[in-house]
């Protein structure tokens, strides 16, 4: 079974200057990274192994 996993914790950090931007645009990085990650239910049968 495949594991997506995102890291929030900085997100409830207040920021201000470069520092929200930087983690900000990094927040929506792994968001899209999770995605793209997705897991099938476990009744789907892949064709090929693909996840690990």
């Amino acid at each position: 079974m495949a594991r997506c996993t995102m890291a929030s914790d900085s997100a409830s950090k207040a920021l201000v200057g470069s520092s929200k931007r930087r983690i900000f645009g990094s927040l929506i990085i792994a968001r899209a990274r999770a995605i793209r990650c997705f897991c099938p239910p476990e009744s789907w049968v892949p064709r090929s192994p693909t996840c690990t």
